[in-house]
């Protein structure tokens, strides 16, 4: 899935982080500068610009910052390819340790930016979880472990290959029984009508190589085999799909 970028999201992120950045001048400003009334008036307008945005942002379901996880995954081989457009040498544990640098801790983040300013630790440790309300701020940890654990396995399989393959080997034992009785195009049509459907996540063509290991056929230009499914007649163009859907109608009926 390739991430997109409009106007709409860049307004909800420029929105988000100026209210968090509005709140972190009123905190360092001190309650001196500020009378009470006027600080709580502010805190309040800034407090609620960044749930407001934040929540936009997340039903946008594009890829920024702090996406979902859901979001996150969807956009990761795409991202990782524009990575490698940029880094021409760069392999996948490059752009992962990337990512895992990237990945935000926002309290960790404001929590030093504190100790900068002098202001008693104990008792601002909790300010970003006030301007959050309770689901969003839970909605970002949640978020950024699921993504840390996603990028910590894939570091894993790439400086541990050994350990992975055997248990790659354990699984592929146990799924031996299930064989695929068709053929290579009528695979690859199979697989082209879930990608195109957008109910596989990942590039159609890691779908297609899964596919070839879990059912043990052999798919040798898959491209071509694509073509050639389009170029049929249009009677027969999907007639694989179309005997799975017959056969399916019939057993239903019984």
């Amino acid at each position: 899935m390739k991430p997109q970028k409009n106007e709409t999201l860049f307004v909800n992120e420029l929105t988000f982080y100026y209210a968090i950045n509005e709140i972190r001048d009123i905190n360092y400003s001190g309650y001196n500068v500020l009378e009470q009334k006027e600080y709580e008036i502010k805190f309040v307008k800034h407090r609620d610009e960044a749930n407001e945005s934040f929540i936009q942002l997340t039903n946008t379901e594009l890829f920024w910052e702090l996406c979902t996880f859901k979001v996150y995954k969807k956009t990761y081989e795409f991202r990782k390819q524009d990575f490698f457009k940029t880094f021409i040498d760069a392999e996948e544990i490059d752009f992962l340790i990337n990512e895992q640098n990237e990945i935000p801790e926002l309290l960790t983040e404001y929590l030093s930016y504190l100790d900068e300013t002098g202001y008693p630790r104990e008792s601002e440790t909790l300010l970003l979880q006030q301007i959050l309300n309770r689901t969003n701020y839970k909605n970002i940890e949640i978020s950024s472990d699921k993504k840390q654990n996603f990028i910590n396995e894939k570091i894993n399989k790439i400086k541990n290959p050994q350990f992975y393959q055997e248990e790659t080997k354990e699984v592929t034992t146990e799924t031996t029984q299930v064989k695929f009785k068709g053929n290579q195009t009528q695979l690859v049509e199979l697989v082209k009508a879930l990608v195109e459907s957008e109910m596989i996540e990942g590039t159609q063509t890691n779908a297609i190589e899964q596919f070839s290991k879990f059912f043990d056929i052999e798919i040798n230009n898959p491209n071509k085999l694509i073509q050639d499914i389009k170029g049929k007649n249009t009677d027969s163009t999907t007639a694989f799909l179309d005997l799975l859907k017959s056969n399916l109608i019939e057993y239903l009926r019984k």
